[in-house]
């Protein structure tokens, strides 16, 4: 009983949460969310709740408005499938792709990680993304509607990435800190940092090896060579 109250509230909290994430109001309290699936679907209700085909979901009415229970209906996934298209919310979303406000990537961009050869982890590092999205991009799992009829071409974009490698490691070189670096290409210092370790780990000992000293602000710093 404990375990399928907590596998309940999982549910309930995946679906607020993607309700705030697509910037929808969600006006249901557990008990109330959980209520409204056993008068629709009986108690087995989570089994046949889904997006898959067949299984149902909860949608809102014309697809307007806050998740309430006076605006909303049960159907099936295909039947919401439908009435998104007749509603025009399908692929017309405010926040699909570079106008969702939480999206750091622009359609440039997208383009530029599609083509570029390298492991995920490599092109993830540069952009500053998780190696998920760079799958899915990959994938064509996601920005679907950009890169559809595209295929990488091998060896295009393996020379920028190379390059851009070779000129953080040069600038680290030359003495900027991570975090300085990590400005200049627009990535986290755990980013870069992992691109050093990788590609050039005597440069990380030989600036460990630099004494530090004491700046006039009183914080430790290296002499820059």
């Amino acid at each position: 009983m404990k375990n399928r109250l907590k596998t309940n509230y999982r549910r309930y909290y995946g679906h607020k949460m993607r309700a705030k994430y697509s910037n929808i109001e969600f006006l249901f309290e557990f008990d109330d969310w959980v209520a409204w699936w056993e008068n629709h679907l009986g108690p087995d209700w989570a089994s046949k709740r889904g997006h898959h085909r067949g299984q149902y979901v909860m949608a809102r009415n014309g697809d307007k408005g806050p998740y309430h229970p006076n605006n909303v209906h049960l159907a099936t996934a295909e039947e919401n499938c439908s009435e998104r298209k007749i509603n025009g919310a399908t692929g017309s979303s405010d926040h699909n792709g570079e106008l969702n406000p939480k999206c750091k990537l622009t359609k440039e961009k997208v383009l530029e990680i599609f083509k570029a050869e390298g492991t995920y982890k490599e092109i993830a590092a540069l952009y500053d993304i998780s190696l998920v999205t760079v799958r899915d991009i990959k994938k064509q799992r996601s920005w679907k509607q950009l890169t559809n009829g595209l295929t990488a071409v091998k060896g295009t974009h393996r020379a920028a990435l190379d390059l851009k490698i070779k000129q953080i490691i040069n600038d680290y070189k030359s003495g900027l800190s991570i975090k300085e670096c990590g400005a200049r290409y627009n990535c986290t210092g755990g980013n870069i940092g992992a691109i050093l370790k990788k590609y050039a780990p005597q440069v990380i000992r030989s600036r460990k090896e630099i004494p530090r000293k004491r700046d006039e602000t009183g914080k430790f710093s290296r002499d820059r060579q």
